[in-house]
């Protein structure tokens, strides 16, 4: 729930992550999910790959933005992550939190 809330934001509208960097949880979730591309800096031929890629294929960009829906919907939306906070509380206290729906 901290990787960065521009890339959950991206993912729950659909929209395909071209992620330049070294590896971090932002490049491990957009590779799990099949939500974009990641390539390291200064791979300068696999990044315009990527673009030219996505530029010929609509079909292959709106799928990664479909997978990364999917992927959010799945494991990241903001049921889901309550649905933890609430698990870890009542797996931790024996207590269940009130207010909070299962």
């Amino acid at each position: 729930l901290v990787v960065p809330s521009k890339l959950l934001g991206y993912m729950a509208r659909a929209v395909p992550t071209l992620y330049v960097g070294p590896d971090s949880d932002v490049a491990r979730l957009v590779e799990l999910s099949k939500g974009g591309r990641c390539v390291p800096a200064g791979a300068v031929d696999a990044f315009a790959d990527t673009v030219e890629q996505w530029v010929r294929s609509e079909s292959d960009l709106r799928a990664s933005g479909e997978a990364a829906a999917a992927y959010y919907a799945a494991h990241l939306s903001k049921a889901k992550g309550l649905a933890a906070y609430r698990a870890a509380v009542a797996d931790a206290t024996g207590c269940e939190l009130p207010g909070v729906p299962a």
